[in-house]
Order: structure tokens, then sequence, then C-alpha cells
């Protein structure tokens, strides 16, 4: 397994994070048929001189070199044209002050875009030099650059994770095997994981990049509370104090990580393949973690004395107890204050917006953002809405009604916010008259063009309007489509079929889908684990008290995104199902130790003594899986880092309300939710 994860492989094009749509793949291959054309990576060259003979001679030669590069199919450039170029190559080949000529160039297959766009790079930088500039984006790029730092957080996310799990485990039990048997059995687990998901022939993408601190941090979570109860039991023959502990927590360890497999394994509804991916294989984890954890804990903590003292750090047992002095005192101002706090994080979460924005994922330090906003400021908008008409009549596209309405539509889109530059077939007739009499002569002067299969395809069946665009978040391109299709609505009538397309697009369209895919996700993950809980407990009470303290963190987490602007996108759509997975496992131990005791020592007892024992191991769980969770947030990505820290924020407000809210309702109606003893 560890050979298997040495040869995880990422996925370079970044299909994962593809949401599945046959419609759109569909058009996106009709559209690449009809026009021999994939997204574009784009260059700019700057010089105040490019222009002149020096100019040219240096662009030449830079343009030579990308020629050169294997795997480039076709480079477009005023090079080719001697620098002369049609008035409506402004703002899209070349800057309006001519100091800026852009240069589009297109590779063999995306296959091969990682390779092209490396050496392109390297080409760029090279040639970035007295008072020139070379810049280089596109989408083709920014999906090269999200493959990349993949690799460099996988790096990063595995060492740190250890190191910060050590440091957490040494903290809270201060013993050797208080960390090296958790550890042992969260490598395990990770490399048997990873070694799986490397089998299935699956590679690593920005998302699936989480499994490693994931899998770490709940496989540590695991042990951990049996290495707790196995420092608190008063035997001193080493076998039966190991038998001793794992008898007292085998059965709500278990329900506990099926409710956490439950919460991710809700991901498979998602419609994106990587967030399929990580829910499956996160949920494989737990149970690799549950099995391996109670199976080499028997034998690895044989090797060890029996410990005295147990629980080294006595003020971890600190917060649990007042926390459940404040329940037993004043159950129904506790009540009161978290449906208060509730209503309060339902209007916070009206606030949240769905947006997905891959340039902004990157951050302003990036380079490749740097080199998009320079394009963008400079020469022309990097992202593209590519428009496909054909007539309704099933005839070629040809005569003055078909040209006037291509040019209303045309100058209409110019005219919308947002939008950089427009090309269609009236690009090529700008400032002419067409008229029923010229119509035909028109249409075979654009023909004629040596560039005019960018927006006629070779039977004049098709017709292509190409739109290119500030960088901008889904939340403003779904805006920017609706007004688009609204437009040819108006302009075109009925006359054309208008079908839209590009990569662009397809984020918009995949960011829309994300609140009914969470909604589904948390939908099943919050029915799922309320059968098992149901199941563990047999009591229908047990069952809805068991949700309210693990709902009131998501609300309290959305309201957070809602107040500080972060968006709904693939990474933060996770929390809810994840989370509610992992913090509905602090319920499950506590329900089950205040179980065990209510009968016998009475409810104000039973809650403290809860409390100071499950309360505090609750207390280290949460430790080490928050700041297990937070080692993400040393990542590329703004989604994933925002996952881990909200995940984080979330599980430390789950772990408050199982030792204040839960208690609290315990105290009150305990009579009716206690039946027999688990």
């Amino acid at each position: 397994m560890g050979l298997q994860c040495l040869n995880l492989q990422v996925d370079e094009e970044n299909r994962s994070m593809q949401s599945d749509n046959s419609v759109a793949d569909a058009l996106e291959s009709q559209f690449y048929e009809r026009f021999e054309e994939g997204e574009p990576i784009i260059v700019a060259i700057h010089r105040q001189d490019l222009f002149q003979e020096s100019g040219k001679k240096y662009a030449n030669q830079l343009i030579g070199e990308f020629r050169e590069i294997e795997g480039v199919k076709e480079v477009i450039s005023l090079a080719d044209r001697d620098y002369t170029f049609p008035e409506f190559y402004e703002g899209f080949m070349v800057s309006a002050d001519v100091s800026t000529m852009g240069v589009r160039i297109f590779t063999d297959h995306p296959q091969s875009d990682a390779s092209v766009i490396a050496a392109i790079t390297v080409v760029a930088r090279a040639n970035s030099r007295d008072g020139s500039l070379v810049k280089v984006s596109g989408l083709p790029v920014q999906k090269n650059e999200a493959s990349r730092l993949v690799v460099k957080d996988q790096k990063l996310f595995a060492p740190v994770s250890i190191v910060v799990l050590g440091g957490v485990l040494l903290f809270v039990t201060g013993r050797l095997s208080g960390v090296l048997c958790p550890l042992i059995v969260a490598a395990i687990t990770t490399v048997w994981t990873l070694g799986l998901y490397s089998l299935s022939g699956l590679q690593l993408n920005m998302i699936t990049s989480l499994l490693a601190p994931v899998i770490l941090t709940l496989s540590v979570s695991t042990v951990l509370h049996v290495y707790i109860q196995w420092l608190k039991e008063d035997v001193t023959d080493c076998y039966l104090r190991i038998a001793n502990a794992i008898r007292s927590l085998w059965r709500p360890c278990l329900f506990a990580s099926l409710t956490t497999a439950f919460g991710f394994l809700s991901l498979l509804l998602s419609e994106t393949p990587a967030v399929r991916q990580f829910g499956a294989f996160a949920a494989l984890g737990v149970v690799l973690a549950w099995v391996l954890g109670f199976t080499f804990l028997f034998f690895g903590l044989s090797l060890f004395q029996s410990p005295s003292g147990g629980v080294q750090n006595r003020w971890i047992f600190h917060t649990p107890a007042k926390c459940a002095r404040i329940a037993i005192t004043h159950p129904w101002k506790t009540i009161l204050a978290s449906i208060i706090l509730s209503l309060v994080a339902l209007s916070g979460m009206t606030k949240i917006q769905v947006n997905t924005d891959l340039l902004g994922f990157l951050g302003p330090r990036n380079q490749v953002y740097q080199d998009s906003m320079y394009i963008n400021s400079n020469l022309t908008g990097i992202n593209t809405v590519e428009v496909l008409l054909s007539k309704n009549t099933g005839q070629p596209v040809a005569g003055k009604d078909d040209f006037d309405r291509i040019k209303g539509f045309h100058e209409a889109i110019k005219r919308s916010p947002g939008v950089r530059h427009v090309m269609s077939a009236a690009s090529f007739l700008d400032g002419v008259s067409v008229t029923d009499e010229n119509a035909e002569e028109a249409w075979r002067q654009i023909s004629s063009d040596r560039e005019s299969c960018f927006v006629l395809d070779s039977e004049k069946m098709n017709t292509r309007v190409s739109i290119r665009v500030d960088p901008q978040g889904s939340l403003d391109g779904a805006d920017l489509i609706e007004n688009i299709q609204r437009i040819g609505s108006k302009e075109l009538g009925s006359h054309f079929e208008l079908r839209i397309s590009g990569g662009f697009v397809r984020v918009v369209e995949e960011s829309n889908q994300l609140v009914m895919s969470q909604i589904k996700s948390f939908g099943l993950a919050l029915g799922l684990i309320l059968i098992a809980i149901g199941i563990v407990f047999r009591s229908v009470q047990l069952m809805v008290l068991s949700v309210i303290p693990n709902l009131v963190p998501l609300l309290i987490t959305g309201a957070v995104m809602g107040v500080l602007h972060i968006d709904l996108s693939t990474g933060t759509a996770m929390i809810a199902g994840v989370v509610i997975g992992v913090s509905v496992d602090d319920t499950i131990h506590y329900i089950t130790g205040f179980r065990n005791r209510v009968i016998a020592e009475g409810c104000d007892r039973a809650v403290m003594e809860t409390s100071l024992s499950s309360g505090a191991a609750l207390f280290s769980t949460t430790l080490a899986l928050s700041l297990g969770f937070w080692v993400a947030a040393l990542g590329s990505f703004k989604p994933t880092i925002y996952f881990a820290l909200l995940s984080g924020l979330t599980m430390w407000i789950a772990l408050l309300c199982d030792i204040l809210i839960l208690p609290a309702f315990l105290k009150i109606t305990y009579k009716k939710c206690i039946g027999t003893t688990v």
C-alpha cells in the first residue's frame, strides 16, 4: 500500500472537479468539432516599441519559441498578419495603446497541457526582461496551477498533520504510549486508504488532497477515546485493563465511526466526482480506523506498563465541569439562550452567497492570478463565453436578415456589464451596411477572411459569437449568462437556436447546483445518523434530542459564513454533511455515559460525572480533530482553507453544545428519555 501511495497521480486536467453533465459535454464536443478550437492558453507580450522593428523582432523570436514547444498545435498572433489588424482586434489581440499584443496558443490534446504550459511559462519568464513583459493565463493555465498546488499541498499536509497531532497527544496524555499508539494506527489507516485510492485508478485533486490530514485526524480521534479510557481503568493486570477499556467503548466507538462515515457517504450525492471520491474514501478511512484501532490497541498497549494517575493534564476537566454546573443549575436559561442564538444565526445564514471563482481560489499572491489580472487590465478578459447559433429551419446562415439579427445580438452583448470583447460574423463587416442586394457578397467576404473559421463552420450551418469577459465568480457569471439569453431572445427571436458553452459556463452551472447538492447531502447524512442513533439508544426521544446540539453549531457556522462573506463553493459546501457526522460522535459518547450512570446516581450526579469523564475525552478528541483539520488551512486554495477553518470551528461549537446544551435538555427530559441501559 505504501508503494501505491508513492505512485499517486494528480488530475492535471481537473476533470474530477467538473460535474457530470452529458448535455454540456455533448455541446462542448460539438463546438470543438465545428471550430476545432478548445480553451486557449493566453499570452500577453508587452513592449513600448512593440510595433517598431525591434519590438517585432522580439515578438517574432518569442512566438517562434512557442511554436517549437512539443504539444503546441497552433499559435495565433498579429505576426500572422504582419502586425496589421482589423479594428475588432483592439481589446482582443492588441491593446488600445498598441503596447500589448495577445497570443493564443492551442495544444494537441488537453492531456499535454501540463508540459506545454510549463514550457510556455519557462519561455515567458526567460523573456521578461529589459522592459519587456510576458504574461501567461487562460483557463487551462488556471487548472494546471491548481494541479501543481495540489502536489505541493500533499507534500505539506501529511508531515505537518503528524507533528501537530503528535504535539496534541503528548499534551493531552503526557505519555510516549499516548503519542505512538494513535499515530501508528493513524499512519497505517492513511496509507491503506490512499493506497486503495491509488489502486482504484483515481487521481488527486484539490478536494481529495484533504484526505491525508482528515483521515490522520479522525483515526487519532478514535484511538484516543480508547486510550483515555485505558488510562482511567483502576485494575493493575495489563490485559484485563486493555480488555475493560475495549469492552466499554467498542460499541459507542463503532456507532460513532458509522455516523461519521454516514456524514462522508452523504457526499456521494454530489454531482462533482472529486467530492464523491473524497466522501467515499474518507468514509472508508473512518471504518478502517475503527477496525485497525481496536485490533492494534489490544496488542500495542500490552507492550507498555499499566499506567497510574490517569490523564496528566487535569485542566481539561475544568471546562466540562463548569458547563455541567451551569446546565444543572440553569437548564431553562441555557435552552432559551441556545434558541435565541439559533434564531440570530438563521438571520446570518440568509447572507450566504453561492459563488465559485477559480481565479479567486488561487489568491492575489499567486503568479497566475497576477498574470491573469495583468492581461485583463491591459489586453482582454481572460474568461470566455461561447455562443453557438444555428437556424431553427436547418438552413445555412446567410442573407441580410441573418446578418442583422447577429449584428443586433453582437452590439447588445458588447454593451453588457462585464463584457470586454465580442467577436462574431458582424466583426468582419464592421461599418459595412448589408442590404438585400449585397448580402450574398457580404457573407462571401466574411468566408474569404482567413480567420472566418473562428466564427463560421465549413458548412455555414453554425455561427459562433465569442464573448471575452472580466474575471468574475459564478454569482456574477450567472447574471451575465442570463443576460446573454435574454438578449438572444430579444434580438434573435425564434429564428436561431442559441446554445451557450465554454469552461467558464460550466463553472457557473456547477456552482448553481451546489445548494441543491448540499441540501440532498445534508438530508441524507441527517437521516442515516438519526437511524444509527435510534438503533444505538432504542429511544425516539433520545434520537430527536441528539440532533439539537448538532444543528446549532451548523447554524452558527452558516451565520459566520454569511457575516464574513465566505461564499458557498465546492469546498465549503461539504462542511454540513461532514461535520454533523463527526460532531454527533461526541453526542453518542456523552449520552452513553449519562445513561450508564443516571439510574444509579441520579440526574445531577450523572451529568457531572459524565462531563468529567466523557467530557474530558471529548475535549481531548476535539482538540486533536480541530487542529488536525486546521492543518489544511496551510493549503493553497481558499475553499479548502475555509473548509478546514470552519470545520474546526464547528467542532468546538459542537463540543460546547454537547457539554452545555445537551445536559440542560437531559436535566429536563431525562425521565422520558431513559430506557434500557446501553
